[in-house]
């Protein structure tokens, strides 16, 4: 089974504006060394850790967080889309997920249907013919599930 929502936070490495008075009680460290027999004794298999700031910095150390440790199996993190850097920042996070293995696919048919063309698309990712064929196979043949927002 997996969580799909939890965050971590550390008081110590930066402010968290909606951790006032009122939530002081949890005003401490929170990683994943105190996450994990929450996880165990309730048969949380993996779980998902979702931004607590809007910060890219944040976003980065969660993944390097995901990275070492095997029960996080995503992170859904935070980048100023109205920045003018925006592109940058999101080929840096890309760029640094595609190195660690993570791959990009884009569904053809949603290009077409959105007028957009492959080579708008930042670093590298690989394109399917068909996103629900795609999903569907995924599923049939490596048992992945699909959650759809």
């Amino acid at each position: 089974m997996i969580d799909a929502h939890h965050h971590l936070w550390d008081p110590a490495r930066r402010e968290y504006p909606w951790m006032g008075d009122e939530l002081r009680v949890i005003r401490r460290r929170f990683g994943p060394d105190d996450l994990r027999p929450l996880l165990v004794d309730n048969g949380i298999d993996q779980t998902i850790v979702v931004q607590t700031v809007s910060s890219v910095d944040e976003t980065r150390e969660f993944l390097d967080t995901a990275a070492k440790t095997d029960f996080i199996a995503g992170v859904v993190g935070w980048v100023d889309l109205t920045s003018p850097s925006v592109a940058d920042q999101l080929a840096s996070l890309v760029g640094d997920l595609m190195g660690r293995g993570v791959g990009f696919e884009i569904c053809e048919i949603t290009l077409k249907n959105r007028n957009l063309k492959k080579e708008q698309f930042i670093l590298g990712p690989t394109f399917t013919p068909s996103g629900v064929v795609r999903i569907a196979k995924l599923q049939a043949e490596e048992h992945y599930a699909y959650i759809k927002p």
